[in-house]
């Protein structure tokens, strides 16, 4: 058997947020890179497509027409495949979904000083803590539904998530809030 304390268990699912905000933010991240990328990519496309296109005008012959052509069904092609993996909604509700998460460990935080500080009974943070596990459910479920709708019905397309170890929850943590690696007193003072 093992002990796991109300301040443990609060700890725990203040990791499980932050992993899920941590995810959210870096699938976003990617999803900026791979959007900014196409935009350049069809950008500098449609620019030979107009400089081809100047060309022609000015007379030149049959083969600058071809390359035109091609260089326009690549610029097609290329926004077509960009659109119908609809990476600007992915985008778009990864931040949405990092911005709650985030929101949400602010919370925890809080309310992980204010047990730390002495300022609530245990009543207080049974409630705060089931409000706050009751919201990363709902934060959670949308996110779920979201993945499912932008990747086709097929769910969560990562691996589970694996636990945080303490010192992993720590880094989310101020040094006066974590477990691990607390400061000293004589280091609390001297700053």
């Amino acid at each position: 058997m093992f002990n796991l304390t109300i301040v443990d268990h609060i700890r725990l699912s203040f990791g499980n947020v932050a992993q899920n905000y941590t995810r959210h933010a870096r699938a976003a991240d990617r999803l900026t890179r791979l959007a900014l990328n196409a935009r350049v990519a069809i950008l500098v496309l449609l620019g030979i497509s107009v400089g081809l296109s100047v060309a022609i005008a000015l007379g030149a012959g049959r083969t600058v027409q071809l390359s035109l052509v091609v260089v326009l069904s690549l610029a097609f092609v290329s926004y077509a495949i960009v659109a119908s993996l609809g990476v600007e909604d992915r985008l778009l509700g990864h931040r949405y979904l990092a911005n709650r998460l985030w929101l949400l460990c602010e919370r925890y935080r809080a309310l992980l000083a204010e047990v730390q500080d002495g300022l609530l009974d245990r009543n207080a943070i049974l409630a705060r803590r089931d409000a706050l596990v009751q919201q990363f459910g709902e934060i959670d479920e949308q996110g779920l539904a979201a993945q499912s709708v932008s990747s086709g019905g097929r769910g969560r397309a990562q691996s589970p998530a694996r636990a945080l170890t303490e010192e992993q929850i720590d880094q989310y943590l101020p040094l006066t809030l974590r477990k691990t690696g607390q400061p000293d007193a004589a280091a609390q003072t001297s700053h």
